[in-house]
């Protein structure tokens, strides 16, 4: 490419890359989706499990058993291999994950009987999994922010946390051209100020100091620093 700053073409090269895509994750698991307990519980009750004592080995009893019972659960409840479809939530614990699995038991139990009870108690249920789950973020959040103050990685995957996954839809626009550069101006002109709004109050509400820094600038010597030389001598 001809530059006018230099007496030699500027060498460059484009590289077209993609990001590749993650391998889809899959997970092994039963399916409760069409259980009967009172179906499971009569055909338990009905297995003939009088042929485990024909074999005289333990080895050979602990099989026939775990073939009765497999056959009866894999009838009830099949193994169902499930595509993940997201990366899991770090900030979720165990005890979180139980009330989850209520809600959800509630929220099926509330559409099949349509009980008033049922309805009040899946709406708790998610009343409470929503500020459990908010509560463990922040939580997360604040301690990966304070107890990682020079590991930028840390910081910036709970910075990630925070932001709001992009829409994948497309956006239509039917104002006119100047209408949509004025909204844009106008929220980019304001940007700032709104964040440095949001962390004033973000601070205040944890007690935070924004004054006291946590975070220490690198310095570098004058020799590892990047200068421009000028070389005047010229070879013809």
């Amino acid at each position: 490419m001809v530059s006018s700053i230099s007496d030699h073409d500027l060498i460059f090269a484009v590289l077209h890359l993609k990001v590749s895509r993650p391998k889809t994750t899959y997970i092994t698991t039963r399916s409760f989706k069409n259980y009967n307990p009172d179906a499971f519980q009569l055909d338990m009750f009905s297995a003939p499990w009088s042929v485990v004592e024909v074999f005289d080995g333990v080895d050979d009893k602990l099989y026939a058993f775990d073939l009765l019972f497999n056959e009866i659960l894999d009838h009830h409840v099949p193994i169902r291999s499930i595509k993940v479809r997201g990366k899991p939530n770090p900030c979720i614990a165990e005890e979180i994950r139980e009330l989850m699995k209520s809600r959800n038991v509630w929220r099926k139990t509330a559409h099949r009987t349509n009980d008033p009870h049922a309805w009040f108690t899946y709406k708790n249920l998610k009343h409470q999994v929503r500020k459990s789950t908010r509560a463990a973020e922040s939580k997360f959040i604040k301690d990966q922010i304070q107890n990682n103050p020079r590991n930028t990685n840390c910081i910036w995957k709970a910075i990630r946390l925070c932001i709001p996954k992009r829409s994948v839809s497309p956006k239509f626009y039917s104002k006119e051209d100047k209408i949509v550069a004025d909204t844009f101006n106008n929220f980019f002109a304001s940007v700032g100020k709104s964040t440095n709004s949001k962390i004033e109050s973000l601070a205040e509400k944890n007690n935070f100091d924004l004054n006291n820094s946590i975070f220490t600038p690198r310095s570098f010597p004058t020799s590892e620093q990047f200068t421009f030389h000028v070389n005047r001598s010229r070879t013809l």
